[in-house]
C-alpha cells in the first residue's frame, strides 16, 4: 500500500504567509500615504532661500538689481522666477527685466499643486497680487539688500487646508516660515515683546 502525499498547504503555512503580508502592509502603508517631501513647508522655505541667495550673490557680483517674480496661476501651478534689470535697447532710459538662467541652479521654482500663494504684502495692507493681476515682486539691489515682504500660502492635503506665512529678513536676505497668516502688525508686536 502506497501513501499519497498531500499537495495542499497546512494551516501553519497559511498563517505564516498571512503574517508576512500583514507585517509588510503595516510597513508600507504609512510610507505610501505620507506627505511628499516637496509639499512640506520646510521644502518650500528651502526653495525660496535658494532663489533669494542666488539673486543676492548675482546682484552683488554684477552690481545690478535683481528681483524675484511671484506669479499666481489660475489653471496651473504658481511659480517664482529670478529676473535681472537690463537697459531697454530701444529706449536706453527705460529699464526692463529679463529672466535669469544659470548652469548650476534652477532659477524658476514651480510650487507643488497642493500649495497656492494667496497674498503678497510689502509694508502695506494692500495685497499686491490683487493690485498687479496675480504678480508681485521682491527686489534685490546691487549691495545685496532685499526688499521686505510677506507671502501668505495655503497647503491642501487630504482636504485639510493649512496656512503659512513666509517673511523675508531684509538684511540677512533669508525667508522665515510662520504658522498661520501673520501681518506686519503681528511682526511688530513680536519684535516689541
Amino acid at each position: 500500500m502506497q501513501l499519497s502525499s498531500s499537495r495542499s498547504f497546512t494551516l501553519l503555512e497559511i498563517l505564516l504567509v498571512l503574517a508576512i503580508i500583514v507585517s509588510m502592509s503595516a510597513l508600507i502603508t504609512p510610507w505610501m500615504f505620507r506627505k511628499k517631501p516637496e509639499v512640506e513647508w520646510r521644502a518650500v522655505l528651502d526653495e525660496l532661500n535658494n532663489l533669494i541667495s542666488f539673486a543676492r550673490q548675482e546682484s552683488i557680483a554684477t552690481r545690478k538689481t535683481y528681483r524675484l517674480v511671484f506669479k499666481l496661476s489660475r489653471v496651473g501651478q504658481d511659480f517664482i522666477e529670478v529676473e535681472r534689470e537690463e537697459r531697454d535697447a530701444e529706449k536706453p532710459e527705460k529699464k526692463i527685466y529679463k529672466r535669469v538662467h544659470s548652469e548650476y541652479l534652477t532659477t524658476k521654482y514651480i510650487f507643488p499643486s497642493q500649495i497656492k500663494m494667496v497674498a503678497f504684502y510689502q509694508k502695506s495692507r494692500e495685497n499686491l497680487f490683487e493690485k498687479n493681476k496675480g504678480s508681485a515682486y521682491c527686489h534685490i539691489i546691487s549691495n545685496g539688500l532685499v526688499q521686505d515682504c510677506i507671502i501668505h500660502m495655503t497647503r491642501k492635503i487630504d482636504k485639510v487646508e493649512e496656512k503659512g506665512t513666509f517673511k523675508i529678513r531684509p538684511f540677512l536676505g533669508t525667508f522665515e516660515y510662520y504658522n498661520g497668516f501673520l501681518s506686519y502688525r503681528d511682526f511688530e508686536e513680536m519684535e516689541g515683546e
